[in-house]
């Protein structure tokens, strides 16, 4: 009988490896299976003792998986923002153990996502803990963004973390500014910026709201060192009207950086429907000509409605 109890066991194992059941389900798969073996016994008094057996076992066997659905974190997929800050400082000694910063801070343990559904949660430090209180509030959100802007000057690892999390909740000019300064940091809080700065562009192109001018887009591009970072925030950039990318590309393409420069030129084209330049200069008279036409038939149209 012992060994009957273990080769049931067994098998609910084998089926939540092999099959990927969850929890209760196994249970029932496991019950099903093991009830039909049972029945093949021939002997009546193995047929009882089996049933009595597999009784507890059940009892056993939710209680466990009770438990053990209770230890396991959930995880949501969808959460690009969701971090663990302790996680974060551990990366920064490239090995399993706790970094300095780390024990500092049991400071901050969970960051939610920053979807306008609800503010990102801070916890720890005691200006961490300041800042989400301000976030909660619709009415302190300047003094919060304030707080930020502090935290990610003079605030530690973890602290940076959270002012960048507010920074994209927040949203705005200061807020973009101040994360394309922190991509220069690198490691953690260099990634951490990176995708606040593409959450905010994104975001921007469908609010419309002025957000970026050359010289924050000249800053981005500066901080950048991957190429296919370069390629993402030139895809972002293309995103805009014809009117607002293509003189900040015609800028890009004249930078001392190659790597900047030669996406820009071909970007030019490709905000420009699909028009060919032969050089920088070409794209600078064809926009020239270009906003010469739209003033004439601005003027057409204006002429017209007053009529």
């Amino acid at each position: 009988m012992t060994h009957f109890a273990v080769a049931c066991g067994t098998n609910a194992i084998c089926l939540r490896q092999k099959e990927h059941l969850e929890g209760r389900e196994v249970v029932r798969v496991w019950l099903f299976i093991n009830i039909e073996s049972i029945m093949k016994f021939e002997n009546s008094t193995v047929k009882v003792f089996g049933a009595i057996a597999l009784v507890i076992l059940v009892v056993v066997g939710f209680i466990i998986l009770d438990n053990w659905n209770g230890k396991e974190p959930e995880v949501d997929a969808n959460n690009s923002f969701q971090t663990e800050s302790v996680v974060a400082a551990q990366s920064q000694t490239g090995n399993g153990e706790a970094a300095p910063q780390a024990e500092k801070a049991e400071e901050v343990t969970t960051r939610q996502k920053e979807s306008k559904g609800s503010a990102p949660r801070v916890l720890g430090s005691e200006r961490s803990i300041q800042l989400s209180r301000l976030l909660d509030d619709e009415t302190s959100h300047d003094k919060a963004l304030a707080m930020a802007l502090e935290l990610a000057d003079k605030g530690n690892h973890t602290e940076k973390l959270d002012a960048l999390s507010a920074f994209a909740w927040l949203g705005g000019k200061a807020a973009m500014e101040k994360s394309i300064k922190l991509i220069s940091e690198g490691d953690t809080i260099g990634a951490r910026a990176d995708q606040v700065v593409s959450h905010l562009i994104q975001e921007n192109l469908m609010t419309g709201e002025p957000l970026m001018d050359l010289a924050s887009w000249k800053a981005l591009f500066n901080s950048l060192t991957d190429d296919s970072e370069i390629q993402s925030y030139m895809v972002l950039l293309s995103g805009y009207s014809l009117e607002e990318s293509f003189p900040i590309l015609l800028d890009l393409a004249e930078s001392s950086r190659e790597k900047i420069a030669e996406p820009a030129k071909e970007y030019l084209s490709s905000v420009a429907f699909g028009r060919e330049f032969k050089d920088v200069e070409d794209a600078k008279t064809w926009y020239k000509q270009y906003q010469e036409l739209q003033e004439k038939k601005a003027k057409e149209a204006l002429k017209e409605a007053q009529e």
